[in-house]
């Protein structure tokens, strides 16, 4: 049988498509190993097709190209990890792990796909910001009476 049923994101909803066989062997091979550096020729090639033939069978079943694909599987990872971290890891250990080499896209990505940076999702970060109540009445803020402040140096 050369199509299977299978379930595929585009554009934020699930939809029940039909995926060609060679289709559905490159997303098992990007979810097998995501943080290879995959390229589209070697994807493709490794899937029996062109190249520009995966880029069309991705934009038409999934909604995106192989390699937005990756990205935001391996945006994914991370968040994971990100919200179950241990104090002993750091976000660039973590997105270093998951396949990201470029720290500043890596951030800038994360920040487009959910609204915050990745320090906000770092759990050991995450926890204390819920457990500490920071104090607003500071000579900073300016909301301290106006006789307490000091006029002179």
């Amino acid at each position: 049988m050369c199509y299977r049923c299978a379930r595929a994101v585009s554009g934020g909803l699930m939809s029940l498509q039909i995926l060609p066989r060679d289709l559905k062997r490159a997303l098992e091979l990007i979810k097998a190993d995501p943080t290879r550096g995959w390229t589209i020729g070697e994807l493709a090639k490794s899937c029996g097709m062109a190249p520009r033939t995966l880029q069309k069978r991705f934009q038409q079943f999934i909604g995106r190209g192989p390699l937005g694909f990756l990205r935001d599987l391996r945006l994914d990872l991370v968040r994971k990890e990100l919200v179950a971290a241990s104090r002993s890891a750091s976000v660039t250990e973590i997105a270093t792990r998951a396949g990201f080499n470029h720290l500043s896209r890596f951030a800038a990505e994360y920040s487009r796909r959910y609204g915050r940076n990745p320090i906000g999702d770092f759990a050991p970060i995450a926890r204390n910001t819920e457990r500490c109540s920071v104090a607003t009445s500071s000579p900073l803020h300016g909301e301290y009476p106006a006789d307490s402040r000091r006029t002179s140096i």
